[in-house]
């Protein structure tokens, strides 16, 4: 191979050494474990080379790119002796991330691409979108993509002939003339459309409403008017040949509640019929657009790249780029989450997660924008990094480079999409779906809103999707049937007030703000029910949206309740002591009231999560006009066994009279029979001894068991 003349921008050691071998990325992958004891030098894969200290910082003295790349990333101590040696190893793993690894320490994890016309882009195993991404060429390469799935991919035409003949939104968008678009009365009619998912991030002057829907309809819209997000996606409808679009500015009048609660209710059809959904995630807000021309050197380390054309011929030269470093997660995302791959196994980088870094960008921290992704046969996501099509089967970027789909958005099962699911209750499968349902609460809880009272209704779609195919009732984010116990026992990440405004039950994790970790076993055989559910129901607050917002709810359990004491001080005083210093939950070791008339004490050792801030904590930490030491209840709700049938450990809730204004915004229960109580928490004992006893069978308790509700 003849090699191009050296840039001055890589010393000769890099360039016939590393540069040479292309980086690693045209031999094996590197073969990584998930066991971190193992050490890196054991890796296999990609190429390795030994350099010392001083040879590395003397291609930094003149201004080596990789030098200095390897010496930014490089531990410390490696460079502290000139002579020291130290064994770097670059390559591409079997996911297409991008690793260094130094002195048995990986250092960086990314992906490299190029663009789409460099000489080099057919050689690099991840490409990029030409930085015109409104180009011809990039479009075509979409709709090859798009015409592929349709062919190729056996999941996504199944899911797509479900419903043949399935009615079209009441409104869509005519492209025909992108210049002119025009609101269309489709009277339901079955047709081909795509959806547009994006921020608002503002108001949008020229939505539809009631005064200007006749005007939309025979004269159409003045392209010029509209933001600039809808207007790239109208171009990029009428690119693909597809006729028609819906988005929500548009074609819901926005001025008329009916209207809104009407379309609303058909959220869910509107995006698992549409052919495609558009999901603009490197657009802040409408008017910003996604089709921006991107600059490949502004988003990456570029370095000279070249690969042989064969024997005696000159070698091809381009430019290749390190994107970004994106962390190592800290566990292997299959043993937290299973067989589904979950957002949810996230790093955290300056507030932003590996999703949004990679594919996610704005609707990937946006609460509405998951439903319309999860319920989207397809989408094509405009990302700052890439264009990639994400349908049923798999998430490719539209030059056909790889993508790891560890970092995808869990895909619902086909099974969820049929037009009336036959799952057997309580069978296998049936509690996978259950399960991940938890799962991406944790992800939608995660995400932000602009209107709080939104919570409930923003996921409706999906919960109207997951209802069909468990066949249990839906009640504020939970589900009524046997398995309710495990949902109750979730628990937050984060404190802040519960909001002021009611939108659902303190049972609910709805009714707080922030992440939320509702990651239990269902199919653990261990686990066995402490409380018995007498009655549980909420009131929707339309009963078009009979899945969305709630005016009311309450949950009536017969458990034990056990009344918490710690000495002179609060139990919940010491909580408010320990929020600064914790991460999520923190071991407290508190008295239990018990007996007959709860006279005895026991100690019990237990972790504890607090939902909300219950009251300020003041300097003098004085909590006498506020909480005594009789207001806090544990109540039992969950125990689980080790596999010898001894016991584990017991989980229940932290609950409160319904007394306190602080956190109902001053609303009072109307139920008056029997005890009434808000959840402020939850706790699981970390240690077996006595914690058992709040456990024991009814007749062996000390405490018993009585009906109590949760409002």
């Amino acid at each position: 191979m003849l090699l191009p003349p050296r840039p001055s921008s890589i010393c000769s050691t890099c360039w016939n050494g590393p540069l040479r071998e292309r980086l690693g990325l045209s031999g094996q992958p590197i073969e990584r474990s998930w066991d971190f004891s193992i050490p890196a030098h054991s890796c296999t894969g990609g190429f390795a080379y030994d350099i010392s200290s001083e040879d590395l910082l003397s291609g930094t003295s003149s201004r080596c790119k990789w030098c200095l790349f390897v010496v930014k990333h490089c531990p410390k101590e490696a460079l502290r002796l000139p002579a020291q040696m130290m064994r770097i190893r670059v390559g591409n793993t079997r996911q297409g991330d991008f690793v260094v690894i130094i002195n048995n320490v990986e250092v960086r994890n990314g992906f490299v691409y190029t663009d789409l016309v460099d000489p080099i882009a057919k050689y690099v195993p991840r490409g990029s979108h030409p930085p015109d991404v409104e180009s011809q060429r990039a479009l075509a390469l979409a709709k090859a993509c798009l015409e592929r799935c349709v062919r190729q991919h056996d999941s996504c035409r199944k899911r797509s002939s479900l419903h043949p003949k399935a009615p079209s939104p009441r409104r869509l968008i005519d492209c025909t003339n992108p210049l002119r678009p025009r609101i269309l009365d489709t009277k339901r009619t079955p047709c081909v459309y795509v959806t547009l998912s994006y921020v608002w991030g503002e108001d949008q002057p020229h939505k539809t409403s009631s005064a200007n829907i006749s005007s939309y309809i025979r004269h159409g819209i003045d392209n010029e008017t509209l933001p600039q997000t809808i207007r790239d996606a109208i171009y990029v409808a009428h690119t693909l040949q597809i006729q028609y679009l819906w988005t929500d500015g548009l074609c819901i009048i926005q001025d008329s509640p009916e209207d809104k609660r009407r379309e609303l209710a058909s959220m869910r059809d509107i995006y698992r019929h549409a052919y495609l959904t558009i999901d603009a995630a490197s657009a802040e807000k409408a008017t910003d657009g996604f089709l921006q021309a991107q600059s490949l050197s502004d988003s990456g380390l570029p370095l000279p790249f070249f690969y042989p054309r064969g024997h005696g011929e000159q070698a091809e030269i381009g430019t290749l780029y390190i994107s970004h470093s994106v962390k190592r997660p800290l566990q292997d995302p299959r043993t937290r989450y299973g067989s589904y791959n979950v957002a949810s196994w996230r790093v955290r980088n300056n507030g932003l997660t590996t999703i949004d870094s990679l594919t996610g960008g704005y609707t990937g921290r946006r609460a509405w924008c998951l439903q319309e992704t999860l319920l989207s046969t397809r989408c094509l996501v405009f990302s700052d990094s890439t264009v990639q099509l994400r349908c049923q089967t798999t998430t490719r970027n539209i030059n056909g480079a790889p993508h790891n789909d560890s970092l995808d958005v869990p895909r619902l099962p086909g099974v969820a999409f049929y037009p009336q699911p036959r799952i057997e209750r309580y069978s296998y499968e049936w509690k996978n779906i259950r399960q991940l349902w938890s799962r991406i609460v944790r992800e939608y809880s995660s995400r932000s809103l602009s209107y709080p009272s939104d919570k409930l209704v923003a996921c409706a779609a999906l919960a109207e999707t997951f209802a069909c195919a468990l066949g249990s009732e839906y009640v504020a984010g939970l589900w009524d049937d046997s398995f309710i116990f495990h949902d109750l026992l979730w628990q937050r990440t984060s404190w802040s007030p519960r909001p002021v405004a009611y939108r659902a039950p303190s049972w609910s994790w709805a009714s707080v703000d922030g992440e939320v970790s509702m990651i239990f076993d269902y199919l653990d055989p261990s686990a066995e029910a402490l409380v018995e559910v007498i009655d549980c129901k909420v009131a929707a607050q339309s009963k078009k949206l009979p899945f969305g917002p709630v005016s009311d709810g309450s949950l009536i359990l017969r458990g034990r309740l056990f009344a918490c004491a710690s000495g002179q001080e609060s139990p919940l005083a010491i909580v408010h002591l320990q929020l600064g210093s914790t991460r999520g939950a923190y071991r407290y070791t508190t008295r239990i009231l018990v007996g007959p008339r709860q006279t005895r004490t026991l100690k019990v050792c237990m972790n504890v999560f607090i939902d909300i801030l219950i009251v300020q904590v003041e300097p003098s930490y004085d909590f006498d006009d506020t909480v005594n030491s009789k207001e806090l209840w544990a109540v039992p709700v969950l125990k689980r066994f080790l596999h010898d049938g001894g016991f584990k450990q017991c989980e229940g809730l932290l609950l409160v009279p319904d007394t306190i204004p602080s956190i109902r915004g001053g609303a009072k229960s109307k139920r008056k029979k029997r005890r009434v109580f808000q959840r402020v928490g939850h706790f699981r004992t970390y240690s077996p001894e006595n914690a058992w006893k709040l456990a024991s069978d009814a007749e062996r308790s000390p405490v018993t068991a009585t009906e109590f509700e949760l409002v």
